[in-house]
């Protein structure tokens, strides 16, 4: 269900965007890239947690379930027993990097050249960032006000500069495509500036991030950034390649737990 739920989120705002005019093709061709690798790597989890009740069941051992309330000293290992293993065995709970941390990656993600490594994508855990693809980290702004609560209906660009960064390139290009867009001034929020990593830092309707930089420099580049990300300049999305379901990225949560001598 929530899978679902997701899914519609994603290609609702596309399937809109598309009918308004406000969205070329690029973003129905981004539905399948985004969505499909979170199914997957949620489907893998879900395999890892199944076999997680499995094995409960063996430490059982069979017999009636309800001998491990008895008040006798055969029950208290048990008991013993299973809290310990739960307590190893709680990625069910404690998955938070899986609840909070997915990335989109497609064609109407924009990377800048200059954007460094991708912070650590783990199931284990959560890192607040705003890569491109990514969700965005909550905090209260100097005033208690939610970051969230300042994020629009639409597409949202959030400015940290309290100087001309080449936001208003952007707002021209964003009247120029006929989108909607809500300009968030966050200058001066010394705090949210540290952990929103960017001047300026643009927002889709679904609330991931399309794109960051520190700066604008031109009409042009303004125009190139919003044209990709709203699905209207792609060339050769048929090209793009996933990596291998089975072996690849969808298998990379379990690996990387091992990898890191973190329990399933």
């Amino acid at each position: 269900m929530n899978m679902g739920i997701g899914d519609a989120f994603d290609l609702g705002w596309k399937l809109a965007s598309v009918i308004k005019g406000q969205g070329g093709v690029g973003l129905l061709e981004s539905y399948e890239l985004e969505r499909k690798p979170v199914a997957l790597r949620n489907v893998e989890r879900s395999h890892v947690h199944f076999k997680v009740h499995n094995e409960l069941q063996a430490l059982l051992g069979g017999g009636d379930p309800r001998r491990v309330d008895a008040d006798t000293e055969e029950a208290r290992l048990l008991r013993q027993r299973v809290h310990e293993f739960y307590q190893s065995h709680d990625g069910m709970n404690r998955d938070i990097g899986i609840e909070m941390g997915h990335r989109y990656t497609s064609h109407i993600i924009l990377h800048q050249e200059n954007d460094g490594s991708e912070p650590l994508s783990d199931p284990r855990y959560y890192t607040p960032t705003t890569w491109p693809g990514g969700r965005p980290p909550h905090l209260f702004l100097s005033d208690g006000t939610a970051i969230f609560d300042k994020f629009g209906k639409h597409w949202s660009l959030l400015c940290f500069s309290d100087t001309d960064v080449g936001q208003y390139y952007l707002v021209k290009a964003v009247n120029d495509l006929g989108l909607s867009l809500s300009l968030v001034n966050l200058s001066g929020e010394t705090q949210a500036r540290a952990l929103y990593e960017r001047d300026l830092v643009l927002l889709r309707p679904d609330q991931h991030f399309a794109w960051r930089a520190e700066a604008v420099e031109s009409p042009a580049i303004a125009d190139a950034v919003l044209r990709t990300i709203s699905g209207q300049n792609v060339v050769g999305v048929r090209n793009l390649v996933i990596e291998d379901e089975k072996n690849g990225v969808m298998m990379a949560s379990e690996k990387s737990m091992k990898a890191q001598g973190v329990p399933s």
